[in-house]
């Protein structure tokens, strides 16, 4: 890494001053500097504080994808660490982690009951974003301020217990569980929770509660839930298929085998082909791929090969974008093309290698071009997603002969102000034409990029030095 010889307390102040001083549009192109600093320039930006600016979240701009793991943290600190009124949605969350860690410990002393609210909030926090997904856009509704005071939800309304009853289902917490329904059972429900109809009848995006201890594998917690059911003031419509789909998604085998119970496979052939567009384990997609004796397709229909071949194909670009390597191979085995395209359109990253490379997949990139699979736009997508080892590897294997595809690439890494990709893709590929060096600067000056303004102005007849 870079500054390696200097302490990591004085890089972490080095990085935060520097992501203060590019400000809130370039601060997350510092990422693409190398695997290494990824992590160290998220902690930066988390750290800055420049992320308190609700108009620059809420707009989902951030140039490069910020992990589970940041959102993650930033929702539970805006959560925790508010100094403006809480959203309804953040609001929800802190009170039903408040609720849960009484409930769990009523007769906790106050450092421990914080300790455990946290704890709560951050699980909770994970919950949200693994079912609504991540991204600026996605995150929009939960950090809009309210206005004026501070929003108390009755804690006797049905989607405040169904929000209690669904953090608890992740966190396989059955004695809280156990507590709300027996509160249940000797209070009134009241059936308009908040005043605003937009969120009468629903629990404010937290996850459904089959589905949540299913795709976390919490077995104790869905056997409670049907033991329970009878006893529920929230019932949830065909059980069965939430806890099939959820658990072939998070890869939980033994929670399948609960969903299946002895259920008929037909009757739920539908959902088990529907997970397997979200599973990454090789295991689960072989066991349920014999249980629906490879048809995908609903039983009512017949056979269709059409729509097969497009079904394996997109599950072999769900593959290559999560990195999957395993996968993959399975589905090449059941025929799925390497080189399967969703669109002709050439600007597009539609192929299983693009993907891959967008996503930083160095594995699964050299699985694929070790199987013949063609360049596609996967240079242009591997400077995009910022992995310097994919670039060098696409290289190595001739993607910079294409005068069209290095120009895209190289206006890329101008867009990004990744100087290192942009002096490897000048080096490997030589003199830059007028039309790619005109296009470039002009991104370079409307973005008011001075360090990819002044290699752009460099003598690049005499060739580049590579960092």
């Amino acid at each position: 890494m870079l500054f390696a010889s200097i302490p990591p307390e004085i890089v972490h102040c080095i990085l935060i001053e520097a992501v203060r001083a590019r400000g809130r549009k370039r601060a997350a192109r510092l990422r693409l500097v190398s695997r290494e600093w990824d992590a160290a320039v998220e902690d930066a930006i988390f750290d800055s504080g420049i992320l308190d600016e609700n108009d620059f979240i809420a707009g989902g701009r951030f140039e490069g994808r910020m992990d589970m793991s940041f959102w993650q943290r930033y929702l539970a600190y805006r959560t925790l660490h508010h100094s403006k009124p809480l959203s309804l949605r953040l609001a929800m969350i802190r009170q039903v982690a408040e609720q849960m860690a009484e409930m769990k410990d009523p007769g906790a002393d106050e450092p421990d009951r914080r300790q455990t609210v946290r704890y709560f909030v951050s699980e909770i926090c994970h919950a949200v974003l693994v079912f609504r997904g991540i991204g600026g856009d996605g995150l929009h509704s939960y950090l809009a301020p309210a206005t004026g005071t501070p929003i108390l939800f009755n804690r006797t309304c049905i989607n405040f217990r169904r929000a209690i009853l669904a953090a608890a289902a992740y966190m396989n917490e059955v004695g809280i569980a156990h507590k709300l329904i027996a509160q249940c059972s000797s209070a009134t429900t009241v059936d308009t929770p908040l005043d605003t109809e937009t969120y009468a009848n629903t629990p404010l995006f937290f996850p459904e509660l089959y589905s949540a201890a299913a795709y976390k594998g919490n077995e104790e917690f869905i056997s409670y839930l049907h033991k329970n059911e009878s006893e529920l003031t929230i019932r949830s419509s065909n059980n069965r298929a939430i806890i099939i789909y959820s658990a072939i998604w998070g890869n939980q085998m033994g929670a399948l085998e609960l969903g299946l119970g002895s259920t008929s496979i037909a009757d739920v052939q539908t959902f088990i082909a529907s997970g397997l567009s979200r599973t990454t384990s090789v295991d689960m997609f072989r066991h349920c791929f014999k249980l629906l004796n490879g048809n995908v397709q609903h039983p009512s229909r017949a056979r269709d090969a059409t729509y097969e071949w497009k079904w394996r194909l997109s599950r072999f670009h769900d593959a290559a974008e999560r990195g999957a390597v395993e996968l993959m191979e399975y589905l090449a085995q059941l025929g799925a093309s390497v080189n399967g395209r969703f669109s002709d359109e050439e600007r597009k990253f539609c192929s299983p290698i693009s993907q891959a490379a967008l996503n930083g997949h160095e594995d699964a990139v050299r699985w694929l071009l070790n199987r013949d699979a063609a360049l596609d736009c996967s240079l242009h997508a591997a400077v995009a997603g910022g992995s310097r080892s994919i670039v060098q590897l696409l290289i190595e294997h001739g993607a910079c002969r294409n005068e069209v595809v290095v120009r895209r690439a190289v206006v890329e890494a101008v867009k990004r102000e990744n100087e290192g990709l942009f002096r490897l893709l000048v080096a490997a590929h030589g003199r830059l034409d007028m039309e790619t060096i005109e296009e470039a600067s002009k991104i370079a000056e409307a973005e008011e990029l001075v360090s990819m303004k002044r290699l752009l102005q460099e003598d690049l007849l005499d060739g580049v030095e590579v960092n």
